[in-house]
């Protein structure tokens, strides 16, 4: 009987073996702890969480929705008449996303239109090169010009923790497009507990043996093929034996882990990226996100920018993209250079601050650059039997990659 192997985890590992539960024997999933949380930008409306990273990219059965609600999760509803709204003040560079119907201007809203506007005049069977071989910036001079992309810009970074002049144009696109779109969809539960409640349905099934805090050491290839693999496990290595091996860990972990080498995992380029979540003894403001789009900010923009916090007290989530210097920061610098670079845009007052969360993510997300779609399609033939390699870099990076990517490799349904 095959062993099964899923090494790495979150939401693409849980998918991995949610998609074989049924049809496979003998499955463990080595789940390192990673909340990472599907690397979405959501944000809160009336108790519910608004997505804006996975609704535009879905495919058959195994969408993001179905896979949810299937464990337990409430039914995917979707919110009509919603858009982000614009808040630029002078030179300050702030933008800030939040319910048209709850209040904006006609300005705000003039502005935001036309920016949809001239994006949503290109499609894919346009006569204008939309593809994955030029960078977004370089498209939008040659056919929209510079207008406004200071603001496509701070969403790029807000959402993909990289730059327009980084990021592919056909990826660019998709992304800007499902920001803007009329109708986002809505879910109950929070990234954490669809996690939770993925493992907990795996956990009744008694041909699924789900292996937590456990990250993969080494996997072996012979006569290019899968013949084991080790792990670690409570300060133990332990080594099996399988030719069935499901990789979801980040592309230069596997690249280290390989025996033998596939060189375009080493050259998928990651942002790293630093979350900073301080605690306040007062609820602040309205909950909105905010993005900086001047370059020169390290802080790219917040996730859940005031919302209610436990016990109904405020919080401010800051988030420092491409930050190769910033992640090596103690946990004090980190909060004070936050609250010292937000000082002058946000109403921060330090003694209301009783407390901070530091999550440092040495591979916050994959840069969609033109070149990342090259190394994808050579990692997809890397020709060694036994090995599947899914996740995020292996598909768009969002919710509905993650899960379409094991579909893909383990040519499932």
């Amino acid at each position: 009987m095959s062993k099964y192997i899923i090494a790495g985890g979150g939401l693409a590992g849980l998918a991995a073996a949610y998609a074989m539960q049924n049809t496979k024997n003998n499955i463990s999933l080595l789940e390192a702890e990673n909340r990472v949380g599907g690397r979405i930008l959501t944000i809160p409306h009336h108790g519910r969480f608004m997505d804006l990273g996975a609704q535009f990219y879905c495919r058959g059965n195994h969408n993001f929705w179905n896979l949810a609600t299937a464990v337990g999760c409430s039914p995917p509803k979707i919110i009509k008449g919603l858009v982000p709204n614009i808040y630029h003040q002078d030179r300050r560079l702030l933008l800030t996303l939040k319910n048209i119907l709850l209040n904006t201007s006609l300005k705000e809203k003039i502005e935001l239109s036309k920016l949809r506007y001239k994006l949503n005049r290109f499609d894919y069977n346009s006569d204008f090169n939309i593809d994955n071989d030029t960078t977004f910036s370089e498209w939008y001079y040659k056919h929209i010009g510079n207008e406004m992309l200071w603001l496509c810009d701070a969403l790029l970074r807000g959402i993909c923790f990289s730059y327009s002049n980084k990021i592919s144009a056909g990826y660019a696109l998709r992304i800007l497009k499902a920001i803007l779109a009329d109708n986002l969809y809505t879910f109950n539960e929070g990234m954490g507990e669809i996690n939770t409640k993925l493992e907990n349905f795996l956990n009744r099934r008694k041909n699924v043996h789900l292996i937590l805090k456990a990250d993969i050491k080494k996997i072996n290839i012979e006569n290019d093929a899968v013949s084991d693999c080790t792990y670690e496990f409570q300060n133990n290595l332990v080594n099996v034996n399988t030719n069935k091996l499901i990789s979801t860990v980040p592309a230069p972990i596997l690249y280290k882990v390989l025996n033998q080498k596939i060189k375009p995992l080493n050259e998928i380029e990651y942002s790293p990226v630093v979350y900073l979540l301080l605690l306040f003894n007062k609820h602040m403001r309205g909950d909105l996100d905010i993005f900086f789009s001047d370059p020169k900010f390290p802080i790219s923009g917040t996730a859940n920018e005031m919302y209610k916090f436990q016990g109904g007290m405020g919080a401010l989530g800051v988030i420092f993209p491409d930050c190769g210097k910033i992640i090596k920061k103690t946990n004090d610098q980190i909060t004070n250079l936050a609250i010292n670079l937000l000082s002058d845009k946000l109403p921060i007052n330090e003694k209301h601050i009783t407390g901070s969360i530091v999550l440092r993510w040495h591979y916050g997300m994959p840069v969609p650059s033109p070149q990342f779609f090259i190394n994808q399609n050579a990692i997809k033939n890397h020709g060694i039997d036994g090995l599947y390699i899914c996740g995020d870099f292996m598909n768009m990076p969002c919710l509905e990659g993650a899960i379409v990517s094991v579909y893909d490799s383990l040519n499932l349904k």
